[in-house]
């Protein structure tokens, strides 16, 4: 913990869900046992830091608080809109590449409904993309995100919003959007564990609902 004299600290830390610290991966549980101190965003993560005697606080992910300084809410329109915040990459991860096949169903099976896949990186192409290349329907639309205030009115249109992810989830929910959150990381289960939502975490055993 100390290179040339400081001691290492790291900040807003995201855990993997492992709760324990024997469930760590070797290099994180390497990287974590030479830290001073450190910040997390789940209690599960701090339990994790005791096990380990790192000395660390617990503080909710900054982006549940977003909505404060920005406020948007949802206006229902005259056709409903479901956006879907899907990156291959996360879908690939678990296992359920049969997912995008069964979204490309749903949007066929539902001309009335208006799907939005939005793309919250900067990359076009590529399992870190948004799923807007994969989904075809003559009621698609993709939008790229490039501007806070625009993102938030954005996802505030939306009547119901699937994300892999967590962040842009939490802005949708501050705007009064109902969230499924698909196939979620285990940071997004703790977290929702927190909020007492786990309701809303769809893990792959769950996706056929």
């Amino acid at each position: 913990s100390d290179l040339m004299g400081l001691s290492r600290a790291v900040i807003s830390v995201g855990g993997d869900g492992a709760c324990r610290a024997d469930h760590l991966d070797r290099s994180t549980r390497g990287f974590l046992e030479g830290v001073a101190y450190a910040s997390v965003r789940n209690l599960a993560d701090l339990r994790v830091l005791g096990d380990l005697g790192v000395r660390g606080d617990w503080f909710p992910d900054i982006v549940w608080l977003a909505g404060q300084f920005m406020p948007r809410m949802h206006r229902p329109g005259p056709r409903l809109r479901i956006g879907l915040d899907i990156y291959t990459a996360n879908v690939l991860a678990r296992g359920s590449a049969w997912v995008l096949a069964m979204l490309q169903g749903v949007v066929l099976a539902r001309g009335d409904v208006t799907f939005v896949c939005l793309n919250s990186t900067h990359r076009v192409m590529g399992s870190s993309a948004g799923i807007g290349k994969l989904i075809r329907g003559f009621n698609v639309e993709s939008y790229q995100f490039h501007d806070f205030e625009t993102d938030a009115t954005q996802l505030a249109s939306l009547d119901l919003l699937v994300s892999t992810r967590l962040h842009v989830p939490l802005i949708a929910l501050q705007a009064g959007v109902p969230v499924v959150f698909l196939l979620g990381e285990g940071k997004t289960r703790l977290f929702l564990e927190s909020l007492g939502m786990s309701s809303c975490f769809y893990g792959r055993e769950r996706v056929a609902e």
